[in-house]
């Protein structure tokens, strides 16, 4: 990202926000300039610097560390995000794509106009064009799930301003009812079938005259207290058994615990089946059949539905957007009200 700062104005930046060290290429006559700052407790190696790009290499050893990358990537992802002006070689988007491909990243959701930057040149007019984005990979898309950027208009600069924030809808969470989902994974276990059979019997036993109501709502009930008393969070489990197996094989001498390890290995891996049914009925993938083995993809997909399915506000009747839970709620209200009533007809 262009800083159009001077080395001593980068350091005023580093002190605000104690990141101590850092590689800076100093602004001409207030044009260009870049900067990468970092912690002290990640090691850094200097390969290349100029003043078109500062190259380096990050010893982390982890290859699963959360990336989010956001500025100014001087290019577009497809020629729906340029108009105006000279367009983009086919050659040069599809390298731009390679590129986040190769690495992981990928485009963050956000709010605000579609164009980042606009600009007059002599003989084409205004050129508005979407340069300016977040793009993360898919370990960072799943701790940040509520991450929203937004596209700030700012009279300043020819670019937005782009905002992102991290806790877009964690601010009332702890409000929302949860509902009721039966999952695919208590299947495999042996006691699901036993608990059903019993709460349905009881059901048919109530007496009301709409018995499979009462069926429906005590297998809800029956399922939920199994899931919390006996079945358990499977993630947990996971993590449980498979530090039991380090464990286990850690210590093992000759065929001492030979049996015990074998079972383990079966436990977790009927847990990574559940789990693969688990994020296979959250991502919807209808194409793909369980036992494929891509939990991961499965997650990634769940997350995606996740976002997609958060409102994160809604504009009002006077045109002003609202992201307080309440107003969201009224909006909702008050528009589906007016949608189905009549002039002698209020809901």
């Amino acid at each position: 990202m262009e800083t159009k700062l001077g080395k001593d104005e980068i350091k005023k930046v580093q002190q605000e926000i104690g990141w101590s060290y850092g590689i800076v290429v100093p602004s001409t006559a207030r044009g260009g300039g870049l900067a990468i700052l970092w912690k002290s407790d990640l090691a850094v190696t200097l390969r290349v610097q100029n003043k078109w790009y500062i190259d380096v290499l990050i010893d982390s050893r982890r290859s699963d560390i959360p990336w989010v990358c956001i500025g100014d990537f001087n290019e577009v992802l497809s020629v729906t995000e340029k108009e105006g002006g000279v367009g983009r070689a086919c050659r040069q988007i599809e390298n731009f794509r390679e590129c986040l491909k190769d690495t992981g990243l990928r485009d963050l959701r956000y709010t605000g106009s579609w164009f980042t930057w606009a600009g007059e040149r002599r003989g084409y007019g205004c050129i508005w064009e979407r340069i300016d984005r977040a793009l993360g990979t898919i370990e960072w898309r799943n701790k940040f799930l509520q991450a929203r950027l937004f596209h700030i208009a700012n009279l300043a600069s020819d670019h937005c301003v782009l905002l992102l924030r991290l806790d877009q809808c964690a601010r009332q969470a702890d409000k929302r009812v949860k509902l009721f989902h039966f999952e695919a994974m208590w299947l495999k276990h042996e006691q699901c079938e036993e608990v059903v059979k019993e709460a349905w019997e009881t059901g048919l036993q109530s007496g009301r005259v709409n018995p499979i109501e009462s069926c429906l709502e005590g297998c809800r009930i029956a399922l939920t207290k199994w899931y919390s008393q006996v079945f358990g969070h499977v993630g947990k489990k996971l993590k449980q058994v498979q530090r039991k197996l380090q464990t286990l094989e850690t210590h093992a001498i000759g065929l001492a615990n030979k049996d015990q390890i074998s079972e383990t290995r079966r436990e977790l891996n009927k847990l990574y089946a559940m789990e693969e049914d688990m994020w296979f009925q959250r991502a919807r993938s209808n194409w793909a059949k369980s036992g494929d083995k891509n939990t991961r993809y499965f997650h990634e997909k769940a997350s995606s539905r996740k976002k997609k399915n958060t409102i994160l506000g809604l504009m009002d009747e006077s045109n002003q957007w609202q992201e307080d839970l309440e107003l969201i709620k009224g909006i909702a209200i008050n528009y589906y009200k007016k949608l189905f009533s009549s002039a002698n007809t209020i809901i």
